[in-house]
């Protein structure tokens, strides 16, 4: 957490001017409860928690089973999750999540992992524009998933167009 907010934040203030809000998925919490925070305390920016649908912890207070998004929802609410500080709760569906990173990778050759995709989705559906994420990981650790999968469909990644964001 406090590697975020001294390092990972900072640097991407460096690079861009405007901070509406931070989202992440939460696996640790460490990313969202650092630069959440971090964007919270210096640009007074709103912070959301990301999370599968299919899991649903942080809205419940319980896994409903298993989900695709490696890395998020590990049957717990981690002891960094800053729930005092968190504006909201945005819930993405497996399939979507995957659907997005595939389509990040053949697009625009961004090679995320799906927690990647997902955080692209919950930049979209926060309605803010501008809205801020990170990107974990890359797609390589995935090969074997899901991810892989291409007859996997989403309405919702079909309808969102993809321009004026900005990959720092």
């Amino acid at each position: 957490m406090i590697a975020h907010y001294e390092m990972t934040a900072r640097e991407i203030e460096a690079k861009i001017n405007e901070f509406p809000c931070f989202i992440a998925g939460v696996g640790t919490a460490g990313t969202l409860h650092g630069c959440g925070k971090y964007f919270k305390d210096k640009h007074n920016a709103k912070m959301f928690a990301l999370e599968p649908l299919q899991s649903s912890i942080l809205t419940l207070g319980k896994s409903l089973g298993p989900h695709k998004i490696q890395g998020l929802s590990d049957e717990i609410i981690p002891g960094l999750y800053p729930e005092n500080l968190v504006d909201g709760i945005i819930r993405v569906d497996d399939n979507d999540a995957i659907g997005m990173a595939q389509r990040l990778c053949k697009e625009l050759s961004l090679g995320v992992g799906i927690s990647g995709g997902a955080n692209f989705l919950g930049c979209v559906l926060s309605g803010y524009n501008g809205a801020i994420s990170v990107f974990a990981d890359d797609n390589k650790k995935y090969l074997s998933t899901a991810l892989a999968d291409e007859s996997i469909h989403s309405q919702l990644v079909d309808e969102i167009e993809l321009l004026g964001f900005e990959v720092i």
